[in-house]
């Protein structure tokens, strides 16, 4: 086993796509109390592309209005202040990545997946009554802790992948045994280097929970948003095994058959229109 500290990991985030001057000013000006909507409308329209895929979102059906917005302070509000602030995050993030190449990692399908996973987290917590917006957002970003390996250690990724082949196991399992740590860990440690709130660090930790582990109601979503993706093959990633499901993250959010086929009901009209704003 190669151990690899884990903070060297996480230091290796200084690889990834940092946030455009824009975006900086758009997340500081969210933390205060006082926030200005008129600021951070003017602040967004200064990024076409921003602006573009937020007016797109706000119109999509996955919000359900019943007109056309066409202000940036009405999709802001449609949205919340929020959600802008996460979504504009992973939309750059989509967007910087978008030419990159890893030989065995497909940036498309990872996105896909990720999106799969937020889409069914929504209609999991609306289900649960659960805030719908935050678990779309911790689906979103559940595995960026795999974003730090390919980008920042791909050798080791390669590695990785090549022991996920031989022994036809789970991503986690052989990144446990090459790594010493898994994706789950690095993606929480990234997600608090990004100041995302503790509940939804959490979230990322755990979406691959160990037998007995306690979790709370965002992990339980997520968690079982990422098994329903895998196992509908909406990413259709053509390795993909279907990890267990957490009995305890199952009877926590009460789910049974008829609720499950109406969640995949949902998110099969939804994924597609997801998929083409935010990877566009």
């Amino acid at each position: 086993m190669t151990t690899v500290h884990l903070t060297t990991l996480v230091n290796s985030v200084k690889s990834l796509p940092s946030l455009s001057v824009i975006v900086t000013g758009l997340l500081s000006s969210m933390d205060s109390e006082d926030v200005d909507v008129h600021a951070i409308a003017k602040q967004l329209s200064c990024d076409q592309a921003l602006a573009a895929k937020t007016l797109r979102l706000a119109n999509s059906s996955f919000y359900g209005m019943q007109h056309q917005v066409s202000n940036m302070n009405e999709a802001i509000v449609i949205l919340g202040l929020r959600n802008v602030r996460t979504l504009i995050t992973a939309s750059l993030i989509t967007r910087s990545f978008a030419g990159k190449k890893v030989e065995g990692f497909d940036f498309l399908v990872f996105w896909s997946h990720s999106i799969a996973v937020a889409v069914c987290a929504r209609e999991l917590a609306n289900y649960s009554r659960f805030n719908p917006d935050t678990a779309f957002i911790a689906g979103l970003l559940h595995d960026l802790g795999r974003l730090v390996l390919v980008t920042g250690h791909t050798e080791l990724y390669r590695t990785i992948l090549a022991y996920k082949v031989l022994h036809q196991c789970e991503d986690i399992e052989a990144e446990t045994a090459i790594l010493g740590t898994d994706h789950c860990v690095i993606g929480q440690a990234l997600a608090a280097h990004w100041k995302f709130p503790e509940e939804m660090q959490l979230a990322v930790l755990q979406h691959h929970p160990k037998d007995g582990e306690v979790l709370n109601q965002l992990s339980a979503i997520v968690h079982i948003a990422s098994v329903f993706a895998i196992a509908l093959d909406m990413s259709k990633a053509q390795d993909a095994i279907v990890p267990k499901v957490s009995t305890a993250a199952w009877e926590q959010l009460n789910l049974n058959q008829d609720a499950c086929l109406q969640i995949f009901t949902k998110i099969e009209r939804q994924f597609a229109e997801i998929c083409e704003i935010l990877i566009a």
